[in-house]
């Protein structure tokens, strides 16, 4: 039945993609799936990340985390209970807090669960209502890194076309305090894949500093690295410092900070911040998240403006995005003005 529902997904989305499509130019704004194309299908699945590449995303996010046998599951959190129904399948398997940790599960255990859409843990009801219903029998199912890596290389040959990757390393800390090594963990897979070098399409993102500093350095990775800015300034402030942004440049090669961080609401209009251009004199380039077209905020008309402000008054170099493609339409008018 899965192997069915692949298949099916993948033929639809090579129709849907028509004619093979060239790599964008190195000027182009540039799109990002956000877990696959999320805003239609469950995060994270096989058929989200089909449907972005089919839409035309240049780059697909894997946020990863370690399984109990060391294995890098691909899943937004360090946790299971939002997106699958890991609390049916194994009641009683959290810790303390409630929660059920992808770091205590086998990836044997792991496959016995499947994945829909995500959901508020207080109420059970879908985070998104207007998304993929929650209801049906659909075997949708988490992957690992290298499936997931072999699906992108096939559609790759399929396509005629490189697609990039933007792993996230998932709270490296933690991983260390369960006895594990998630940076060095995925830079092996990432080698052993053939990403190594700066010109492959890879964008190796972290929130921790201090694990992009341990890939560069202690690892010796040469692959590009994108430190994650989240809004806490008690945490991220110092990074969007002119002496932070300088720190950050000496190690990383983009930043890609919490979308509010680039524009602020000003007497009823969204203003540019400065950000992007003081990230482009440290040659750092910008990548903002996350755009959620039916999640707009205050003081937004409509998702248009959104891409507007971002990739046209803000000048960033590319975005996070839920739909990627509303996301390649406005990238594409936004490349062709610059």
């Amino acid at each position: 039945m899965v192997k069915m529902h692949m298949c099916i997904c993948l033929c639809l989305a090579v129709a849907i993609s028509g004619c093979k499509k060239l790599d964008p130019p190195a000027s182009a704004k540039i799109v990002i799936a956000h877990r696959g194309a999320s805003g239609y299908l469950p995060e994270h699945t096989a058929p989200a990340v089909v449907m972005a590449v089919a839409m035309g995303a240049h780059y697909i996010e894997q946020d990863i985390a370690l399984s109990r046998d060391n294995r890098a599951i691909v899943i937004h959190d360090i946790h299971l209970d939002a997106v699958t129904d890991v609390a049916r399948i194994f009641p009683g398997r959290h810790r303390s807090d409630g929660r059920y940790y992808v770091a205590d599960f086998t990836w044997q255990e792991i496959q016995k669960l499947t994945a829909h859409e995500r959901i508020d843990l207080a109420s059970g009801a879908a985070a998104f209502s207007g998304r993929f219903p929650l209801t049906g029998d659909l075997p949708f199912k988490l992957m690992t890194f290298e499936q997931e890596l072999q699906l992108i290389r096939g559609l790759e040959k399929s396509l005629g076309r490189r697609i990039g990757l933007c792993p996230e390393i998932k709270s490296p800390e933690f991983h260390r305090r369960q006895g594990m090594d998630a940076v060095g963990l995925v830079l092996d897979i990432l080698d052993a894949h053939g990403y190594r070098e700066k010109s492959d399409p890879v964008l190796l993102q972290c929130f921790e500093f201090d694990a992009l500093v341990d890939a560069r350095r202690r690892f010796g990775t040469r692959l590009q690295l994108l430190q994650l800015i989240g809004a806490d300034s008690s945490r991220y402030g110092w990074m969007v410092t002119d002496a932070g942004l300088d720190s950050l440049a000496q190690v990383c090669d983009a930043i890609g900070p919490d979308w509010r961080r680039l524009a602020e609401l000003k007497d009823g209009e969204w203003r540019d911040r400065g950000l992007v251009a003081r990230a482009h004199e440290r040659g750092l380039r910008v990548f903002p998240y996350t755009v959620r077209d039916d999640v707009l905020p205050k003081g937004m008309a409509d998702a248009a403006s959104w891409y507007r402000l971002l990739y046209r008054r803000c000048n960033a170099d590319g975005l996070f995005s839920d739909f990627p493609d509303r996301a390649v339409h406005f990238a594409k008018r936004a490349s062709a003005r610059r």
